[in-house]
């Protein structure tokens, strides 16, 4: 397959560098360097698949993202396993305090405290979280979970003055992955009937 490189956006290496860390490029990031990248990968999805092909990753395109889908060696792939279990964790535990937890939402770590103070169930469960320490404050916590789920590309700070995260597109990415594990399940259930 050839490909014409005159055809390749000018900002592929930016594309390549971000995707490449495992990073995620939204459309709804406050940041307009980043949005600018989606639009790029958006109008020049078919050219960019074909050149990130050859170098040896997929790209990927979901509702609001583009990441790079890669084959993992086994302790990767354990490592990524681990990762969605405590974005499971994380997800669980806003939806359980804050009610909800959807792309465009906004929150504050004060606001996840706040959730946790009225339903004290939730205090046991921010502790189980990998990287929060059992021993912090609560408030201390709370920012640990937000900085765990800005780490994973899940939220990104959009307003500094009052500490709120928005929650980005790349948060379909988990849905899609859900929804793959759930209809995986119905699937082995309904062999198993059979």
């Amino acid at each position: 397959m050839t490909i014409d490189l005159n055809r390749l956006p000018k900002t592929t290496e930016k594309i390549f560098n971000s995707l490449r860390e495992g990073s995620f490029i939204t459309n709804n990031n406050p940041e307009i360097s980043v949005r600018n990248l989606y639009h790029d990968c958006d109008r020049n999805f078919e050219y960019l698949l074909a050149y990130f092909q050859v170098l040896g990753y997929e790209l990927v395109q979901g509702d609001g993202y583009f990441i790079f889908n890669v084959t993992l060696d086994d302790t990767t792939y354990l490592d990524r396993i681990s990762r969605i279990e405590t974005l499971l964790r994380l997800v669980d535990l806003f939806r359980g305090t804050l009610g909800t937890f959807e792309v465009g939402q906004e929150f504050s770590p004060s606001e996840l405290e706040l959730g946790i103070k009225n339903n004290i169930s939730y205090e046991g469960q921010i502790r189980k979280i990998q990287g929060v320490k059992k021993d912090n404050p609560l408030d201390e916590q709370c920012k640990s979970v937000f900085s765990k789920l800005k780490e994973y590309g899940i939220i990104v700070l959009s307003d500094t003055r009052h500490s709120k995260y928005k929650v980005l597109s790349s948060y379909n990415y988990l849905i899609d992955f859900f929804e793959t594990i759930k209809k995986i399940n119905i699937s082995e259930e309904l062999e198993g009937e059979e």
